[in-house]
Protein backbone atom coordinates (compact mmCIF):
# COMPACT_ATOMS: atom_id res chain seq x y z
CA UNK A 1 0.00 0.00 0.00
CA UNK A 2 1.41 3.25 -0.77
CA UNK A 3 -1.14 5.70 0.12
CA UNK A 4 -4.25 6.27 2.39
CA UNK A 5 -7.22 3.80 0.19
CA UNK A 6 -4.40 4.02 -2.81
CA UNK A 7 -2.59 0.31 -4.11
CA UNK A 8 -0.02 -0.28 -6.99
CA UNK A 9 0.48 -3.62 -7.71
CA UNK A 10 3.94 -3.09 -9.16
CA UNK A 11 6.25 -3.74 -7.02
CA UNK A 12 8.81 -7.25 -6.46
CA UNK A 13 7.76 -8.68 -3.63
CA UNK A 14 10.15 -12.03 -4.39
CA UNK A 15 13.15 -11.75 -4.81
CA UNK A 16 16.81 -13.67 -3.88
CA UNK A 17 19.02 -11.92 -1.83
CA UNK A 18 23.17 -13.16 -2.12
CA UNK A 19 25.01 -13.01 1.14
CA UNK A 20 29.02 -13.50 1.75
CA UNK A 21 30.61 -13.89 4.88
CA UNK A 22 34.02 -13.34 4.98
CA UNK A 23 37.28 -14.79 6.51
CA UNK A 24 38.42 -12.17 9.23
CA UNK A 25 41.00 -9.73 7.04
CA UNK A 26 44.72 -10.99 6.71
CA UNK A 27 47.58 -9.26 8.48
CA UNK A 28 49.18 -8.65 5.29
CA UNK A 29 46.28 -5.86 3.62
CA UNK A 30 47.50 -7.21 0.05
CA UNK A 31 46.36 -10.84 0.58
CA UNK A 32 42.82 -11.63 -1.11
CA UNK A 33 40.02 -12.00 1.75
CA UNK A 34 38.75 -15.47 1.58
CA UNK A 35 34.97 -16.16 1.95
CA UNK A 36 33.69 -18.23 4.56
CA UNK A 37 30.19 -18.49 3.73
CA UNK A 38 27.89 -17.73 0.96
CA UNK A 39 24.74 -18.49 -1.16
CA UNK A 40 21.32 -17.34 -2.06
CA UNK A 41 18.77 -16.27 0.61
CA UNK A 42 14.69 -16.19 -0.33
CA UNK A 43 12.85 -12.89 1.05
CA UNK A 44 9.44 -12.22 0.10
CA UNK A 45 7.42 -8.87 1.46
CA UNK A 46 4.00 -8.26 2.10
CA UNK A 47 3.10 -4.10 3.20
CA UNK A 48 4.43 -0.74 2.66
CA UNK A 49 6.14 -0.48 -0.72
CA UNK A 50 7.94 2.60 0.61
CA UNK A 51 9.64 0.46 3.77
CA UNK A 52 9.97 -2.64 1.39
CA UNK A 53 12.04 -0.75 -0.99
CA UNK A 54 14.20 1.14 1.80
CA UNK A 55 14.76 -2.44 3.41
CA UNK A 56 15.52 -4.26 0.28
CA UNK A 57 18.01 -2.28 -1.24
CA UNK A 58 19.91 -1.55 2.55
CA UNK A 59 19.66 -5.32 3.31
CA UNK A 60 21.23 -6.34 -0.39
CA UNK A 61 23.93 -3.80 0.27
CA UNK A 62 25.00 -4.69 3.26
CA UNK A 63 25.12 -8.89 2.82
CA UNK A 64 27.21 -8.70 0.17
CA UNK A 65 30.40 -8.30 2.26
CA UNK A 66 30.15 -9.90 5.94
CA UNK A 67 32.27 -10.67 8.40
CA UNK A 68 33.17 -13.16 11.16
CA UNK A 69 35.20 -13.77 14.19
CA UNK A 70 35.89 -18.07 14.12
CA UNK A 71 34.55 -18.91 17.75
CA UNK A 72 32.47 -15.75 18.78
CA UNK A 73 30.67 -15.08 15.89
CA UNK A 74 27.00 -16.95 15.10
CA UNK A 75 26.99 -17.77 11.57
CA UNK A 76 23.80 -19.62 11.44
CA UNK A 77 20.42 -18.36 9.71
CA UNK A 78 19.61 -17.05 13.18
CA UNK A 79 22.66 -15.24 13.19
CA UNK A 80 22.77 -13.49 9.44
CA UNK A 81 18.60 -12.46 10.58
CA UNK A 82 19.12 -11.09 13.14
CA UNK A 83 21.72 -8.65 11.46
CA UNK A 84 19.39 -8.07 9.03
CA UNK A 85 16.71 -7.13 11.93
CA UNK A 86 19.01 -4.59 13.04
CA UNK A 87 18.61 -2.96 9.84
CA UNK A 88 14.83 -3.66 9.90
CA UNK A 89 14.46 -1.98 13.06
CA UNK A 90 16.31 0.98 12.30
CA UNK A 91 14.60 1.58 8.46
CA UNK A 92 11.22 0.82 9.87
CA UNK A 93 11.15 3.39 12.86
CA UNK A 94 12.52 6.31 10.69
CA UNK A 95 9.87 5.26 8.00
CA UNK A 96 7.31 5.47 10.73
CA UNK A 97 7.86 8.82 11.51
CA UNK A 98 7.39 10.49 8.21
CA UNK A 99 4.03 11.42 6.82
CA UNK A 100 3.44 7.77 5.45
CA UNK A 101 2.92 7.03 9.56
CA UNK A 102 1.00 3.83 10.49
CA UNK A 103 0.63 2.81 6.26
CA UNK A 104 4.51 2.47 6.74
CA UNK A 105 4.59 -0.82 8.06
CA UNK A 106 6.38 -3.91 6.06
CA UNK A 107 6.30 -6.83 7.00
CA UNK A 108 8.79 -10.13 5.42
CA UNK A 109 9.80 -13.37 5.91
CA UNK A 110 13.53 -14.63 4.81
CA UNK A 111 14.18 -18.32 4.62
CA UNK A 112 17.59 -20.24 3.36
CA UNK A 113 20.20 -22.85 4.33
CA UNK A 114 21.70 -22.36 7.78
CA UNK A 115 25.50 -22.55 7.23
CA UNK A 116 26.28 -23.58 10.72
CA UNK A 117 23.60 -26.87 9.95
CA UNK A 118 22.62 -27.05 6.90
CA UNK A 119 19.21 -27.45 7.49
CA UNK A 120 16.75 -25.17 5.57
CA UNK A 121 15.19 -22.12 8.29
CA UNK A 122 12.64 -19.31 7.84
CA UNK A 123 12.50 -16.27 9.99
CA UNK A 124 9.85 -13.50 9.77
CA UNK A 125 10.23 -9.71 10.45
CA UNK A 126 7.28 -8.10 11.77
CA UNK A 127 5.74 -4.95 12.58
CA UNK A 128 2.65 -3.98 15.07
CA UNK A 129 0.19 -1.25 15.18
CA UNK A 130 2.78 0.28 17.75
CA UNK A 131 5.79 0.19 15.91
CA UNK A 132 7.04 -2.60 18.02
CA UNK A 133 9.34 -5.08 16.17
CA UNK A 134 9.54 -8.88 16.33
CA UNK A 135 11.64 -11.97 14.63
CA UNK A 136 10.60 -15.20 15.12
CA UNK A 137 11.40 -18.22 13.53
CA UNK A 138 8.56 -20.17 11.52
CA UNK A 139 7.59 -22.99 9.22
CA UNK A 140 9.05 -25.16 12.49
CA UNK A 141 5.69 -26.56 13.82
CA UNK A 142 3.38 -25.42 10.48
CA UNK A 143 4.21 -26.50 6.97
CA UNK A 144 2.88 -22.84 5.88
CA UNK A 145 3.27 -18.98 6.98
CA UNK A 146 0.82 -16.61 5.41
CA UNK A 147 2.32 -12.89 5.34
CA UNK A 148 0.22 -9.82 4.33
CA UNK A 149 -2.95 -8.71 4.77
CA UNK A 150 -4.99 -11.17 2.65
CA UNK A 151 -3.48 -13.82 5.61
CA UNK A 152 -6.73 -13.42 7.44
CA UNK A 153 -9.00 -14.40 3.88
CA UNK A 154 -7.42 -18.17 4.47
CA UNK A 155 -9.68 -20.54 5.22
CA UNK A 156 -8.07 -22.15 8.54
CA UNK A 157 -8.83 -25.61 8.05
CA UNK A 158 -8.17 -25.48 4.15
CA UNK A 159 -5.73 -29.00 3.65
CA UNK A 160 -2.93 -27.97 1.68
CA UNK A 161 -0.08 -30.16 0.19
CA UNK A 162 0.86 -29.23 -3.14
CA UNK A 163 2.64 -26.26 -4.59
CA UNK A 164 -0.14 -25.67 -6.68
CA UNK A 165 -3.07 -25.80 -3.39
CA UNK A 166 -0.99 -22.80 -2.53
CA UNK A 167 -0.70 -20.81 -5.50
CA UNK A 168 -4.68 -22.04 -5.70
CA UNK A 169 -5.33 -19.67 -2.65
CA UNK A 170 -3.06 -16.59 -3.68
CA UNK A 171 -4.75 -16.78 -6.95
CA UNK A 172 -8.62 -16.61 -5.77
CA UNK A 173 -7.20 -14.13 -3.29
CA UNK A 174 -5.77 -11.61 -5.79
CA UNK A 175 -9.37 -12.58 -8.24
CA UNK A 176 -11.24 -11.14 -4.96
CA UNK A 177 -12.53 -7.54 -5.95
CA UNK A 178 -13.30 -7.49 -2.34
CA UNK A 179 -9.92 -7.40 -1.28
CA UNK A 180 -8.39 -4.49 -2.19
CA UNK A 181 -5.15 -4.69 -0.88
CA UNK A 182 -4.18 -7.90 -2.89
CA UNK A 183 -3.60 -8.02 -6.19
CA UNK A 184 -1.01 -8.34 -9.64
CA UNK A 185 0.13 -11.37 -10.63
CA UNK A 186 1.91 -14.53 -8.22
CA UNK A 187 5.10 -14.23 -7.69
CA UNK A 188 7.16 -17.77 -7.08
CA UNK A 189 10.41 -18.70 -5.78
CA UNK A 190 11.93 -22.37 -4.74
CA UNK A 191 14.97 -22.92 -1.92
CA UNK A 192 17.01 -25.93 -3.39
CA UNK A 193 20.22 -26.43 -1.03
CA UNK A 194 22.13 -23.05 -0.75
CA UNK A 195 20.32 -21.43 -3.52
CA UNK A 196 17.07 -19.53 -4.11
CA UNK A 197 15.68 -19.49 -7.26
CA UNK A 198 12.82 -16.49 -8.84
CA UNK A 199 10.65 -17.77 -11.16
CA UNK A 200 8.13 -15.71 -13.70
CA UNK A 201 4.88 -17.06 -14.03
CA UNK A 202 3.35 -17.80 -17.66
CA UNK A 203 0.13 -17.54 -18.48
CA UNK A 204 -2.09 -18.60 -21.73
CA UNK A 205 -4.62 -15.43 -22.33
CA UNK A 206 -5.15 -13.60 -25.12
CA UNK A 207 -1.17 -14.87 -25.94
CA UNK A 208 1.74 -15.99 -24.10
CA UNK A 209 2.14 -13.64 -21.21
CA UNK A 210 5.56 -14.02 -18.91
CA UNK A 211 5.04 -12.04 -15.83
CA UNK A 212 7.86 -10.53 -13.63
CA UNK A 213 5.90 -8.64 -11.21
CA UNK A 214 3.88 -6.27 -13.41
CA UNK A 215 6.17 -7.12 -16.33
CA UNK A 216 5.05 -9.12 -18.95
CA UNK A 217 8.44 -10.15 -20.73
CA UNK A 218 7.28 -11.77 -23.64
CA UNK A 219 5.38 -8.56 -24.88
CA UNK A 220 6.37 -6.51 -27.90
CA UNK A 221 7.53 -3.68 -25.46
CA UNK A 222 10.49 -5.99 -24.96
CA UNK A 223 10.84 -8.22 -27.66
CA UNK A 224 10.21 -6.00 -30.54
CA UNK A 225 14.48 -4.62 -30.92
CA UNK A 226 16.02 -8.28 -32.37
CA UNK A 227 19.26 -6.45 -30.96
CA UNK A 228 18.15 -5.94 -27.31
CA UNK A 229 18.74 -7.91 -24.32
CA UNK A 230 15.62 -10.41 -22.78
CA UNK A 231 14.99 -12.01 -20.08
CA UNK A 232 16.60 -15.03 -19.13
CA UNK A 233 14.59 -16.01 -16.32
CA UNK A 234 12.59 -19.49 -16.42
CA UNK A 235 9.24 -19.69 -15.99
CA UNK A 236 6.04 -21.88 -14.46
CA UNK A 237 2.91 -22.46 -15.75
CA UNK A 238 0.89 -23.46 -12.21
CA UNK A 239 -2.05 -24.15 -13.49
CA UNK A 240 -1.92 -26.07 -16.73
CA UNK A 241 1.12 -28.01 -15.42
CA UNK A 242 1.35 -28.26 -11.38
CA UNK A 243 -0.72 -31.27 -10.47
CA UNK A 244 -0.84 -33.01 -13.34
CA UNK A 245 1.14 -36.56 -13.63
CA UNK A 246 2.24 -36.41 -10.47
CA UNK A 247 4.00 -33.24 -10.81
CA UNK A 248 4.08 -30.65 -7.76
Amino acid sequence: MIATNSYADVGIKVLALPYRILQPAHPDPSRARSVAYQGRLGMCFAGSAVNSLMIKESVAAVLQDLQYAPGHTDVSMKGICEFIFKAYKLISIEICKTAVGPKGIASFIVCGQCPSTGLLRAFKFSTNSNNVHSLDEVLVASKHEFLGSGSKHVNPKATLVRNKDYLSVLRDIINDESIESVGGNIQYGTLHNNDFTVYGIMELKDGVHHWRGALDMNSDYFMSGHSDLISGISYIDPFDTFGKSGAV
